[in-house]
Order: structure tokens, then sequence, then C-alpha cells
């Protein structure tokens, strides 16, 4: 099959891949559509080890799956973490820091830009007709957006500030908007400004950002500058406002 192929820092295609091999409880996925995700493009500067096919945004079409609730030809997305069900943090329900883990297209796992996949039959999830493919691509970078209201509990008297207004940052700040909750932004471009005045968010200059006047800070920047504006700009947190898992 043709696949990317990420080596030494390099990428090239390559047209004679072997096709994955499935393990136990694994479902072959022929790719329809993959999504190149920042740190796909981050990898290439060798921001973290890998070697191998990348990729974890797609959208696939089940080719072949053992026992299951899923059926050969039907669309699916995917969880990108393959865990071991074993470890304490897989038994204790943090699956996501699994000590053995596995993670599509970043660690020992080759991902979505190629042809074919493998993945759990446990991780996909069956797309409906109404979600085009178009849509349904963005899955994984929606999920991770959502993963903070999974984490935090957000009270309507919150005061959200949203650093970073980037591909990521974006989707954050639709979830965030779409949940109901008022939302401060930095932005630095017009197109960003644009669409974040769009959803009703409130653009903030980070120099004017008051020392400990937001209750909850997203910082969606990847740098060192948007860190120490997040440092002053949250304040002391609220044990109430955790999401705590007393089993872990």
């Amino acid at each position: 099959m043709l696949a990317v192929w990420l080596e030494n820092k390099q990428i090239r295609l390559k047209k004679r891949v072997a096709l994955p091999d499935p393990g136990p409880c694994e479902a072959l996925v022929k790719v329809v559509k993959a999504g190149i995700c920042s740190t796909d493009l981050e990898m290439l500067k060798d921001y973290y080890p890998f070697e191998g096919i990348p990729g974890h945004e797609f959208i696939g079409i089940i080719e072949k799956v053992p026992g299951s609730h899923l059926q050969t030809g039907q669309r699916v997305v995917g969880d990108i973490n393959i865990r071991c069900g074993k470890c304490n943090f897989c038994q204790s329900g943090w699956g996501n820091h699994c000590l053995n883990r596995e993670v599509l297209g970043l660690y020992k796992r080759n991902g979505a830009f190629a042809e074919y996949l493998t993945l759990p039959a446990t991780n996909l999830l069956p797309v409906p007709d109404s979600v085009s493919d178009e849509v349904a691509v963005f899955t994984e970078p929606v999920a991770a957006a959502l993963r903070i209201q999974e984490q935090i509990c957000f009270k309507p008297t919150d005061r959200i500030l949203l650093l970073g207004a980037g591909r990521l940052g974006q989707i954050i700040a639709y979830t965030i908007r779409l949940a109901g909750f008022p939302l401060w932004a930095v932005a630095r471009y017009r197109g960003q400004k644009e669409r974040l005045q769009a959803i009703g968010a409130v653009l903030v200059d980070e120099n004017d950002i008051a020392w400990k006047s937001f209750d909850v800070v997203i910082e969606a920047t990847g740098n060192a500058e948007g860190f120490s504006i997040s440092r002053k700009a949250v304040q002391a947190r609220r044990l109430d406002c955790i999401k705590i898992n007393l089993q872990a």
C-alpha cells in the first residue's frame, strides 16, 4: 500500500508498505480522509521520537472486524490511544495515561497517512450518515477540545480566558461557547479575531490582563510567553472546580 513515512526528521512517500495486520480484537480500516495536525508538522522537527507512518486524525471504512457492535462497510472514526487495560491507570479509569499505551501515528503505532490502519474495535465509533467525511475527520481535535470540559466544572459565573486562537484554539472556543459559557480570548490576527467575535467571544489585549482576573485560563499557544500570561491571569484553583476520580 501507499504510505507517508517519517524517519530521521525526513518525510517521504513509500509505495510498497505491507498492509497492516490487525491483532486480536482489532479492526482493519481503509482510510478515506486524514487531517494534518500541527503535532504532525512538529514531529518533522523531532518534537517527539517516532519512526513510521504518522497521522492521527481520520475517517475510514471498516474492511475487517472481529465480532463486535461494528460491521464491515461502516464509516468510523477512532480513539487514538490504545490501552493495555491491565496497568493501575487503566484499572482506575485513567486509560489515557496507560503506562503501556500506544498512540496512533505518534507512539509505537503506525497512523492514518496510509491507505489502511488498524485499531482495536473498541476504539472505533460509527459515523452517522448525516455527518459528512469532511466534518467527521475533525472528530479527534474536537474531542481534544471537549476534554477540557470533562476535566473542569465550568460555572455560569466563571470568567474563562483563552490564550491562543490558532486551529485548536478556535475549536476550543466553539465548544465553550456552544456550551453557553462566556469567553474572553487573546488573538493576534484579524481572521482569528473575526471568527471569535462571530461566536460571541470578548477580545482582550494580552497587555490589559489584570493580575488573577480569571477563574479559568486555557493556554493554547504552546509557548513560554503564553504560559507566563496564564500564571499571571488565573486565580488560585478552586477545589470544587476540579473533577477527580476518587478511585484513582
